[in-house]
């Protein structure tokens, strides 16, 4: 019997008869469910479901929860409850294949009472727990003809221990089918399912992982090398040469869609034991790097999903009550010392701050501030053939520098600072006894300073003095957040050019350029 959908308004809640019973906050109590074989007298799919703990034997479900606005009822120990399309649609396939075998199932929407932000503080804080002992996990990818036919295909290629020669195969096919199977491809490497946010430690943690699609179920080690090895390729014009260099980053230059779907592709073809051993040493900032452009209907979620699998966040605490300044200030907490100024923009993006009052202790007006340390700029003449032409280049980037006054200016290199960020100057100029502006060499806007002084260099000598007319090599300048922000997110022809959404080396290895000042904050006019 096919479903009655409801069209719902977002902004409205459809009350169920079913009402979850509190868990036992005290142990790993969790809510489990199977699916019945039989539909209800009235031709709904039913379940029911009970509290339990992780130490059961269930299957876990990963996938997306879809829009809220259309909506079917099913039966939840008899009483009914609204799921969304795509669960529902996963029920309807998972009763079809329980008929002889029911399986005990956690599905969060279900298993989780939504309306509780203590219980969700609860689950969401056990979530490795639940993931990581669950003896499989089902990956749903919904109803999809496209992404059918391409899982199809895949499964009929020729086995080989070398991709590329399985990729050859296919393109072959492609051809024959006009084009369809990459069209069919794209439409697996663009699901929602993939930028989903929880999905990241739902694939990591699991013991076993089967892919579901339409009615298929499939091994994931049957196409993943496969999958992995066309994503590298299938951007390329007519499908372009096979790239072999599957050096670190290389995919960075590829949409966020195909940067995640090799990440979880790669990962799935090594099977779930070596999952672990992969991903054992990921640093968080690491991970947000690795997975660009993860989405969340909270964007706590962007943090949560994975503070289980990152090896430096054990002291962020769960709380959805918690405001996107103060979950950017657990994540300074962390980075502090080891932050490199392309990790700032790419958590506050993460979090969609683009402004960062500090809401610790009912301060909402207070901002953090960091210390960025940097060599002066040092300056070649350049002579040309006509003296009109001549003019003074970067040492460091060798990018002709915009005329500036030596006397009053500082001038610095961005680029000496991370290679991530658009290339420019900074200059810094003194007002005043004790006050200072600086301005980027591409934008006439100047910001305050709020401190700026010599830096000590460790390897000069400390009893070196400075001539009358000596001037330092490296200087520390104390910046706030939102300067930081205005400096390197400029506009430029009505276009907001912002740093690009991705981590240099120095960041994957926790070496600093910018320095959170954890003691010292300003305040907002």
């Amino acid at each position: 019997m096919a479903a009655v959908w409801t069209r719902r308004d977002s902004s409205t809640s459809r009350p169920s008869d079913f009402q979850n019973e509190p868990l036992d906050y005290t142990r790993g109590a969790i809510r489990l469910l199977r699916i019945l074989p039989t539909l209800s007298d009235s031709g709904l799919v039913q379940c029911e479901i009970w509290h339990d703990n992780v130490n059961a034997e269930y299957t876990c479900l990963s996938y997306v929860w879809g829009p809220e606005t259309i909506q079917a009822q099913i039966l939840i120990n008899g009483k009914l409850f609204w799921v969304r399309k795509n669960l529902w649609q996963f029920m309807k396939v998972a009763r079809k294949k329980s008929t002889h075998a029911l399986r005990t199932l956690w599905v969060d929407a279900l298993c989780i009472d939504q309306d509780s932000i203590w219980e969700k503080n609860h689950q969401v804080a056990q979530m490795d727990s639940i993931y990581s002992k669950a003896i499989e996990v089902i990956t749903w990818l919904g109803i999809n003809e496209s992404i059918g036919r391409a899982f199809a295909c895949a499964l009929e290629l020729k086995p080989n221990p070398s991709s590329v020669k399985m990729v050859d195969e296919w393109k072959i096919r492609n051809e024959e089918t006009n084009g369809q199977q990459k069209e069919d491809w794209f439409a697996v490497i663009r699901n929602g399912y993939w930028t989903r946010a929880w999905i990241t430690q739902e694939i990591l943690l699991a013991n076993q992982i089967k892919v579901w699609v339409n009615d298929m179920e499939i091994e994931p080690h049957r196409i993943c090398t496969f999958a992995y090895a066309l994503t590298l390729t299938i951007h390329d014009h007519n499908l372009g040469e096979y790239r072999t260099d599957f050096r670190a980053g290389w995919l960075d230059d590829r949409d966020h869609n195909s940067r995640i779907f090799a990440f979880y592709m790669r990962h799935m073809a090594h099977g779930s034991g070596d999952i672990r051993k992969l991903t054992n040493k990921r640093r968080l900032i690491t991970l947000f790097a690795d997975l660009p452009g993860r989405q969340s209907y909270y964007i706590h979620d962007r943090v949560y999903s994975l503070i289980s699998i990152a090896t430096d966040a054990p002291n962020i605490k769960v709380d959805y009550r918690a405001s996107p300044g103060e979950i950017l200030n657990q994540l300074l907490d962390i980075y502090s010392t080891t932050m490199c100024i392309c990790s700032w923009f790419y958590i506050c993006d993460m979090l969609n701050v683009q402004h960062i009052p500090d809401p610790k202790r009912g301060r909402k007006n207070r901002v953090p501030v960091f210390k960025m340390t940097m060599w002066a700029n040092q300056t070649e003449f350049v002579m040309t053939e006509h003296m009109k032409d001549w003019y003074h280049s970067c040492a460091y980037c060798s990018k002709r520098m915009d005329s500036f006054d030596s006397k009053d200016d500082i001038s610095f290199c961005i680029e000496s600072l991370c290679g991530q960020l658009k290339s420019a100057h900074l200059f810094v100029q003194k007002i005043r006894t004790g006050k200072y502006s600086i301005r980027r060499s591409d934008d006439p806007a100047s910001y305050e300073v709020l401190h700026f002084q010599p830096a000590k260099n460790d390897d000069e000598d400390d009893e070196m003095i400075l001539g009358p007319m000596a001037q330092p090599d490296m200087w520390d300048m104390f910046l706030t957040g939102d300067v930081l922000m205005k400096l390197f997110a400029i506009e430029e022809l009505d276009v907001k050019h912002k740093v690009p959404l991705r981590i240099c080396s120095s960041a994957r290895a926790g070496e600093k350029t910018v320095e959170f000042c954890e003691n010292i904050w300003a305040w907002e006019s």
